[in-house]
């Protein structure tokens, strides 16, 4: 009993004091002049200092202390549901600031149980979609931030009483935005083409006002035709998403595709135009990747056309000589040296396997492992959705 009368004091001196050391108060406290029911009473009466301060040490990166505060205000029954609800989501995202991510799902899915009612769900399913992501669990990822879109697009509806109008109104929500930018790129990285397209559409056509990612958007759209051998289609994206934004990260990736698919094409001219404005793109964006850019091209070629050498010598035209500048020239001396070697590469960039196989068997191997690790974490969660503290 002598222990636990200690301990809850040293809690509340360590409360007292983190409090007045984050907001400069110069007053000084100690066991003669504060009584511990006083103390209590001043916390649970300033539970949004509470919550400052907690928020103010993870900030700072002092987490000990913020989960020690957080712990003794869990464990009091007369802190207030909504205080517990804000320090329930700190104490997940001082998980998530340390990078660790299955804790952090853990708390988070706590916090989904216990406070099911409260208008912050959508928020609160997000950032755990999120978390999901960042561990590799991009199939529970999908699911969250397809819950997020279903409880934001209710509470549109319902704000709304099933006016189309404020349905529509509802859609361009921050949280509902983000939401479906995040399911899209979440099966893009699936390799779910098609329905990562689709996405990519419906956010495009009901966020025309987020310049950025509706351009970004677009890029992604003739990304997922290009996986999906969609020829003509892929290059009237990539032609559409250049146009619209030119100087995108993306435009240098889409140019050296262009190349390729106006030769599989045959399009000679359009390919010697594509590859003049990929030339530009690489010595004016990418200077400093001129190398893996030239393989890049290169391995391409050799691949397309290794039974082909009069429609390769012809697409090759349109290289600059030698003499132009920056090894360009030699591009062409690189590619006949490869098929005059009788080399059979191993990746067919047309397909864009050069860029996927090697990531994707990476990217499997490690998905595998995060999932292991968080399916293990998460089998701790007590069904009361309340883990130990």
């Amino acid at each position: 009993m002598m222990y636990h009368k200690t301990h809850c004091w040293m809690m509340l001196l360590l409360l007292v004091s983190a409090s007045a050391s984050v907001f400069g108060d110069q007053r000084t406290f100690g066991p003669a002049s504060l009584e511990v029911q006083d103390t209590v009473s001043a916390v649970s009466e300033e539970a949004e200092t509470l919550v400052r301060v907690v928020e103010r040490l993870i900030a700072r990166q002092d987490y000990q202390r913020a989960i020690e505060i957080i712990q003794g205000a869990s464990s009091k029954s007369d802190t207030a549901r909504s205080t517990l609800a804000q320090l329930r989501y700190l104490r997940a995202k001082a998980e998530i600031d340390q990078g660790n991510y299955p804790q952090a799902a853990v708390w988070l899915n706590s916090w989904l149980e216990s406070f099911s009612e409260m208008h912050d769900v959508p928020k609160i399913m997000f950032i755990l979609g999120q978390t999901y992501r960042k561990m590799g669990a991009h199939e529970r990822a999908r699911d969250a931030f397809y819950k997020t879109l279903t409880y934001s697009l209710a509470k549109a509806t319902v704000a709304a009483g099933r006016d189309e109008e404020g349905i529509q109104l509802g859609m361009k929500m921050g949280l509902t935005r983000a939401a479906m930018w995040e399911l899209a790129e979440t099966e893009y990285t699936l390799l779910n083409w098609q329905r990562a397209h689709d996405l990519y559409g419906r956010f495009i056509d009901q966020n025309i006002d987020a310049a950025a990612l509706v351009e970004t958007a677009i890029y992604r759209q003739a990304d997922c035709l290009f996986q999906l051998h969609d020829t003509e289609g892929s290059i009237e994206d990539y032609r559409t998403a250049l146009a619209v934004a030119p100087m995108h990260p993306f435009a240098t990736e889409a140019w050296v595709r262009l190349t390729g698919l106006y030769a599989l094409s045959k399009r000679v001219e359009d390919h010697q135009l594509a590859m003049q404005s990929f030339i530009w793109c690489v010595d004016n964006l990418e200077a400093d990747k001129t190398v893996y850019w030239q393989q890049r091209y290169t391995t391409m070629m050799a691949d397309l056309f290794n039974n082909d050498r009069p429609l390769l010598k012809e697409l090759l035209a349109g290289i600059p000589p030698d003499a132009s500048d920056k090894g360009w020239g030699k591009v062409r001396s690189q590619i006949e040296e490869l098929l005059s070697r009788g080399t059979e590469p191993s990746i067919t960039a047309a397909s864009n396997e050069q860029d996927w196989s090697r990531w994707r068997q990476e990217f499997e191997k490690r998905q595998k492992s995060l999932e292991a690790r968080s399916s293990e974490a998460l089998r701790y969660l007590p069904p009361s959705g309340k883990p130990q503290m």
